[in-house]
Protein backbone atom coordinates (compact mmCIF):
# COMPACT_ATOMS: atom_id res chain seq x y z
CA UNK A 1 0.00 0.00 0.00
CA UNK A 2 1.41 3.58 -0.72
CA UNK A 3 2.27 6.03 1.64
CA UNK A 4 1.43 9.39 1.78
CA UNK A 5 4.66 11.66 0.99
CA UNK A 6 2.65 14.42 3.69
CA UNK A 7 2.21 12.27 6.53
CA UNK A 8 6.58 12.66 6.91
CA UNK A 9 6.05 16.40 7.22
CA UNK A 10 6.39 17.83 10.72
CA UNK A 11 2.72 19.10 11.45
CA UNK A 12 0.89 17.80 9.11
CA UNK A 13 -1.70 15.62 11.13
CA UNK A 14 -2.53 19.24 12.56
CA UNK A 15 -1.96 22.02 9.97
CA UNK A 16 -2.38 24.49 12.38
CA UNK A 17 0.53 23.36 14.92
CA UNK A 18 4.20 23.78 13.84
CA UNK A 19 4.08 23.00 10.30
CA UNK A 20 5.67 24.11 7.05
CA UNK A 21 2.64 25.53 4.45
CA UNK A 22 4.80 25.11 1.58
CA UNK A 23 6.02 21.81 2.39
CA UNK A 24 2.63 20.52 3.25
CA UNK A 25 1.57 21.76 0.02
CA UNK A 26 4.40 20.07 -1.90
CA UNK A 27 3.84 16.99 -0.85
CA UNK A 28 -0.26 17.01 -1.67
CA UNK A 29 0.73 18.09 -4.99
CA UNK A 30 3.20 15.04 -4.95
CA UNK A 31 0.42 12.79 -3.80
CA UNK A 32 -2.07 14.13 -6.12
CA UNK A 33 0.23 13.51 -8.92
CA UNK A 34 1.19 9.58 -7.83
CA UNK A 35 -2.77 9.45 -7.15
CA UNK A 36 -4.06 11.04 -10.19
CA UNK A 37 -4.59 7.47 -11.85
CA UNK A 38 -7.19 5.79 -9.05
CA UNK A 39 -7.33 2.38 -10.94
CA UNK A 40 -3.19 2.22 -10.58
CA UNK A 41 -1.87 4.68 -7.89
CA UNK A 42 2.35 5.30 -7.43
CA UNK A 43 4.04 5.36 -4.64
CA UNK A 44 7.43 6.97 -4.22
CA UNK A 45 10.59 4.42 -2.98
CA UNK A 46 12.60 5.30 -0.08
CA UNK A 47 15.62 5.88 -2.47
CA UNK A 48 13.35 8.67 -3.74
CA UNK A 49 12.17 10.14 -1.01
CA UNK A 50 15.41 10.95 0.07
CA UNK A 51 17.25 11.97 -3.25
CA UNK A 52 13.98 14.70 -3.23
CA UNK A 53 14.86 15.77 -0.28
CA UNK A 54 18.42 16.14 -0.90
CA UNK A 55 17.88 17.77 -4.08
CA UNK A 56 15.28 20.00 -2.77
CA UNK A 57 17.68 21.29 -0.01
CA UNK A 58 20.30 21.18 -3.12
CA UNK A 59 17.97 23.80 -5.08
CA UNK A 60 17.31 25.53 -1.83
CA UNK A 61 20.74 26.87 -1.70
CA UNK A 62 21.64 27.19 -5.42
CA UNK A 63 18.85 29.50 -5.20
CA UNK A 64 19.58 31.60 -2.09
CA UNK A 65 23.05 31.59 -2.95
CA UNK A 66 21.86 33.49 -6.95
CA UNK A 67 19.02 35.56 -4.81
CA UNK A 68 22.32 37.13 -2.76
CA UNK A 69 24.50 37.48 -5.59
CA UNK A 70 21.41 39.19 -7.44
CA UNK A 71 20.85 41.85 -4.44
CA UNK A 72 24.60 41.97 -4.10
CA UNK A 73 24.83 42.85 -7.74
CA UNK A 74 22.48 45.36 -6.79
CA UNK A 75 24.26 46.86 -4.20
CA UNK A 76 21.49 46.33 -1.94
CA UNK A 77 22.04 44.89 1.98
CA UNK A 78 18.64 43.19 1.62
CA UNK A 79 17.15 40.26 0.18
CA UNK A 80 14.18 40.94 -1.60
CA UNK A 81 11.24 38.65 -3.20
CA UNK A 82 12.56 40.20 -6.27
CA UNK A 83 15.89 39.28 -6.24
CA UNK A 84 14.37 35.08 -5.19
CA UNK A 85 12.68 35.61 -8.13
CA UNK A 86 15.13 36.74 -10.43
CA UNK A 87 17.36 34.14 -8.98
CA UNK A 88 14.84 31.23 -10.20
CA UNK A 89 14.41 32.91 -13.65
CA UNK A 90 18.16 32.62 -13.63
CA UNK A 91 18.26 28.85 -12.90
CA UNK A 92 15.95 28.20 -15.24
CA UNK A 93 13.34 26.72 -13.15
CA UNK A 94 10.56 29.62 -12.71
CA UNK A 95 7.54 28.66 -13.62
CA UNK A 96 6.96 31.09 -16.67
CA UNK A 97 11.10 30.61 -17.71
CA UNK A 98 10.73 31.60 -21.11
CA UNK A 99 8.23 30.10 -22.97
CA UNK A 100 7.41 32.86 -25.48
CA UNK A 101 11.43 33.59 -26.17
CA UNK A 102 11.90 29.79 -26.25
CA UNK A 103 8.92 29.06 -28.81
CA UNK A 104 9.60 32.58 -30.75
CA UNK A 105 13.46 31.34 -30.98
CA UNK A 106 12.81 28.00 -32.34
CA UNK A 107 10.16 28.92 -34.57
CA UNK A 108 11.90 31.78 -35.81
CA UNK A 109 14.96 29.66 -36.49
CA UNK A 110 13.37 27.31 -38.27
CA UNK A 111 11.17 29.71 -40.57
CA UNK A 112 14.21 31.64 -41.34
CA UNK A 113 16.98 28.58 -41.92
CA UNK A 114 13.79 27.10 -44.53
CA UNK A 115 13.41 30.94 -46.27
CA UNK A 116 16.87 31.13 -46.48
CA UNK A 117 17.23 27.76 -47.47
CA UNK A 118 14.55 28.83 -50.65
CA UNK A 119 16.57 32.20 -51.39
CA UNK A 120 19.63 30.31 -51.76
CA UNK A 121 18.04 27.88 -53.84
CA UNK A 122 16.43 30.49 -56.39
CA UNK A 123 20.04 32.66 -56.35
CA UNK A 124 22.33 29.74 -57.22
CA UNK A 125 19.77 27.39 -59.61
CA UNK A 126 19.45 27.82 -62.96
CA UNK A 127 15.95 28.38 -64.76
CA UNK A 128 13.15 30.21 -64.12
CA UNK A 129 11.43 30.54 -60.72
CA UNK A 130 8.12 30.60 -59.86
CA UNK A 131 6.43 33.84 -58.10
CA UNK A 132 5.27 30.88 -55.56
CA UNK A 133 8.68 29.88 -54.90
CA UNK A 134 10.05 33.55 -54.38
CA UNK A 135 7.34 34.48 -52.67
CA UNK A 136 7.59 31.28 -50.11
CA UNK A 137 10.99 31.99 -49.33
CA UNK A 138 10.38 35.92 -48.66
CA UNK A 139 7.35 34.88 -46.27
CA UNK A 140 9.62 32.52 -44.37
CA UNK A 141 12.23 34.59 -44.13
CA UNK A 142 10.63 37.40 -43.34
CA UNK A 143 8.36 35.57 -40.86
CA UNK A 144 11.42 33.64 -39.32
CA UNK A 145 13.64 37.42 -38.89
CA UNK A 146 10.42 38.74 -36.66
CA UNK A 147 9.80 35.62 -34.41
CA UNK A 148 13.69 35.78 -33.96
CA UNK A 149 13.71 39.23 -32.61
CA UNK A 150 10.59 38.99 -30.83
CA UNK A 151 12.55 35.87 -28.92
CA UNK A 152 15.61 37.54 -28.74
CA UNK A 153 13.75 40.54 -26.99
CA UNK A 154 12.10 39.35 -24.92
CA UNK A 155 15.25 37.63 -24.09
CA UNK A 156 17.00 40.48 -23.50
CA UNK A 157 14.43 42.38 -21.53
CA UNK A 158 14.35 39.57 -19.15
CA UNK A 159 17.99 39.60 -18.24
CA UNK A 160 18.24 43.55 -18.59
CA UNK A 161 15.86 43.62 -15.74
CA UNK A 162 17.11 41.08 -14.18
CA UNK A 163 19.89 43.20 -13.32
Amino acid sequence: MSQDLDSDVPGSENPDVGQDANLLRAARRINSELHRHSHRPMMLSQQARDRLTELHADYLADLAQEAIRTARRGGVQTVDEFHVEQASSRLGLSQTSGALETTANTLGGVFAGAGIAFAYELVFTAGPHSTTKIATAFIMSIVGFVLLSIGITTTWSRRSRAG
